[in-house]
Order: structure tokens, then sequence, then C-alpha cells
């Protein structure tokens, strides 16, 4: 069920309505790319997770270092161990 009164083709188009027409296929056209820049952000989202399973599989498991920090007045000193 179409709403709204019937086109009446025989008068010209006003040029609020040709704005109207013109808006509303570049937001269509937006949001499209959108909705392809988020399914190829996600696609890439899952393929560097499993990149990083991959790689915690095959790397051995290293302890991480302790850092010692040490703020002696303005300076910074760090000191591994």
């Amino acid at each position: 069920m179409v709403r709204g009164r019937k086109k009446d083709l025989t008068v010209p188009p006003t040029r609020q309505l040709t704005l109207q027409r013109d808006y509303r296929a570049r937001k269509a056209r937006y949001i499209s790319e959108l909705e392809e820049r988020c399914s190829r952000a996600e696609e890439e989202n899952v393929r560097l997770r499993r990149e990083l399973e991959l790689a915690r599989a095959t790397i051995p498991f290293a302890p991480p270092r302790e850092v010692y920090t040490l703020f002696l007045g303005a300076g910074v000193i760090r000191a591994t161990a």
C-alpha cells in the first residue's frame, strides 16, 4: 500500500523536490558505504583474531619481564629484571 498523494508527472518537479530527492539519494549511498566499511572492518577483525590465536599457539610462552620504574625528580629511570 502506497501512502501519500499520487505523483502528477505532468507538473515539472520543483527545486525543493529535486533537492529532497538528491539528499535522499546521497544519504542512501552514504549509508550503504558505511555498511560496506563496517562489514569489511568486521571481516578484518575476524581475520586478525585468527592470526593472533595462531601466533599465540605457535610462539612458546615467555613470562613477561618485570619492569621497575623509579621516579627521581623530573626524570624517570626504568630498570628491567
